[in-house]
Formats: structure tokens, C-alpha cells, sequence
């Protein structure tokens, strides 16, 4: 659907959920957490009509050629991108990891490309610029404190938004000579490792990675509130203190691959539709009934989606450890 609409930078490579070419960025409100959470989706599996009440990101709505993103803008200057079919998978991987963490672990980092695939670059220029937003890599890359200034060195308090400048100016040139920043003091330039003592393309990936703009996770696109609103009432309706809302249910024509599709919001009504429909199928992650349907033209009447049921999206242990 997002590409018949003409939002092609989502790709469709494998179509059965192993490559991560058409991933997409997925985000609703939880009340029980009462915040926004963003989750990585693949697009060629999930059911367009599981995503009502939600907010969904492609490639294209984060950048463009002549604006790109800086998670965008950081692949290309690093050369994580050859072929490029891949890329606006791994662009938005990392752009949902950022929505949730602006300053990820390295070891967040790449458990966030689990689900994508490359098969030009080898991932190392993709690993350089995804860690290219993590104060952790960064502090791990300059060896520690290696300024005059001690513990007062702005890279030891700087974010990874501001990346250092490959002549070793602080913070990427964020901070005017002068005005705080320890490469305006005499004998007190910050440096990454002695930038003269590392290999060429060392120095050569210092010099782009100067010259990227910063990450601003403000100007990032907000949540909208009105799909805020439609969740809590959702909420007051499951609690009684509106009338309840029968679950969602799309129809389909009588040679339709799904004659009809149910979105339930509680137990309750999964409950009632299983009794009604014993023969349905149910979907989670669409892994199995979503590739049949593509791949082994498959038809299955009455499928009921169970995604957005609260007491299917947590895992709990028991007080005693027993799981």
C-alpha cells in the first residue's frame, strides 16, 4: 500500500520479513506507560488495517535529498550505502532506536540492524556511522580524556549530537573558541587519540565526520496529539466509563484472500470472536500467515489480529522466578 501511494524509498525485498528493505517506522500511545513508543516494523508483512490509531514514519518523512536527516546524511558520507536497495531499511532502524534513545549503546546499536540485511558494504561503514550517535563509541575512540583540561574537557561533556572536528576542535565547532571550549586554551586542544598518529582513512573518516551537522532530537516529527486522545478514549471505553466499542472489522469481497479482519482491543472481545469464529487465524508478527498469503497464494476467511491487546504485549516474571 505505502508504495502504491507513491512512497517508494520503502523498498520490498524479500516480502516475507527477512530482509528489513521496507522498514518502517511504527509509533502509539501506551497509557499503561502513559509515553509514545516507537517500534520498528516490517512494512511487507503488516496488515495495513492493524495500524488504525497508530503513526507510521517512512524514509521519506524524515529527510529529503537536499535536507536529509542526519541519520540519512551519516550513512552516505561514511559510505554505508552502495547499491542502496538496503539502505532506508537501516536509515529507519536507527532513526526508531534514536526516537526512543537518543544516545544509544554501541551494543543497542547494532542490535538494532538484527533484522536488516546488506549485501554490499559488510556492514562495517553502517556500524562507523549508526555509532556515530553514541557518546559511548565516542569515549571509546578518543581513549579517554585526552585534553589538557581533565575531567573539564568538553568532550568528556559534550553528547554525541556534536561530534569533534578532525583538526581537533571541540564538539564538532559547536562551541566558539573563547567562549568555554577548551581548543581556544593555550596548550589545551582536544584531539581524538592524536589525530596525527592515527592511519590515513582514519584521519580521512575524521575529516567527514567533521563535517556532519548536528542531531537535534527536538526537531524530530512529533507524535500527533490527536492519536494520543484516541488511545485514552480507547482506555476509558475498556474501563466502562464510556460504552464499549465493538472491535474493528474490515470486510472483504467473497473471492478475497480475508473475507473478514478483526482488530480486538481487549481479552474479552478475542475471547468472544474465537467462540464465534473457531476457524479463524490469529496474527501477531504476520511471519507465518502473511507469507503464505504472498508466497503460496493462500486464503484464510476470518483472521484476527491480536497485537493490541494489553495483556498480549508484555512479558512478566513471577515473584517466586518462575517465568
Amino acid at each position: 500500500w505505502l508504495r502504491k501511494i507513491g512512497l517508494t524509498g520503502t523498498k520490498l525485498g524479500c516480502g516475507e520479513g527477512g530482509c528489513g528493505a521496507c522498514t518502517v517506522m511504527v509509533s502509539h500511545y501506551d497509557v499503561v506507560q502513559d509515553k509514545v513508543v516507537h517500534n520498528p516494523v516490517n512494512a511487507c508483512l503488516a496488515p495495513l488495517c492493524s495500524m488504525d490509531g497508530k503513526h507510521i514514519i517512512t524514509t521519506e518523512g524524515i529527510g529529503k535529498a537536499a535536507k536529509p536527516h542526519p541519520v540519512q546524511e551519516r550513512l552516505a558520507l561514511l559510505h554505508g550505502s552502495q547499491c542502496g536497495f538496503c539502505t532506508p531499511g537501516f536509515v529507519m532502524s536507527l532513526y526508531t532506536l534514536l526516537r526512543n534513545n537518543p544516545n544509544p549503546s554501541e551494543h543497542e546499536i547494532e542490535d538494532c540492524f538484527d533484522g536488516n540485511l546488506c549485501r554490499c558494504t559488510g556492514y562495517r561503514p553502517i556500524l562507523d556511522a549508526a555509532k556515530t550517535f553514541s557518546d559511548e563509541a565516542w569515549k571509546r575512540a578518543a581513549g579517554g580524556s585526552v585534553c589538557g583540561r581533565g575531567a573539564d574537557c568538553c568532550q568528556n561533556q559534550k553528547d554525541s549530537h556534536n561530534p569533534p572536528a578532525a583538526d581537533g576542535g571541540c564538539c564538532g565547532g559547536s562551541k566558539k573558541k573563547g567562549d568555554g571550549c577548551c581548543g581556544g586554551s593555550p596548550n589545551k586542544s582536544c584531539s581524538l587519540s592524536s589525530a596525527q598518529d592515527l592511519p590515513f582513512s582514519e584521519k580521512k573518516k575524521l575529516e567527514v565526520i567533521s563535517q556532519f551537522k548536528p542531531y537535534d532530537p527536538s526537531q524530530d516529527l512529533i507524535f500527533p496529539p490527536q492519536l494520543v486522545r484516541y488511545a485514552k478514549a480507547r482506555t476509558a471505553e475498556d474501563a466502562g466509563s464510556l460504552p464499549p466499542r465493538l472491535p474493528l472489522r474490515f470486510a472483504g469481497t467473497s473471492s478475497s484472500w480475508c473475507k473478514q479482519f478483526f482488530r480486538p482491543l481487549t481479552f474479552d472481545h478475542l475471547v468472544k470472536l474465537r467462540h464465534q469464529y473457531p476457524e479463524s487465524r490469529l496474527i501477531g508478527g504476520n511471519t507465518e500467515v502473511g507469507v503464505e498469503i504472498r508466497l503460496k497464494k493462500a486464503k484464510y476467511p476470518v483472521q484476527i489480529y491480536v497485537g493490541d491487546i494489553p495483556e498480549l504485549r508484555i512479558i512478566e516474571e513471577a515473584s517466586d522466578g518462575s517465568g
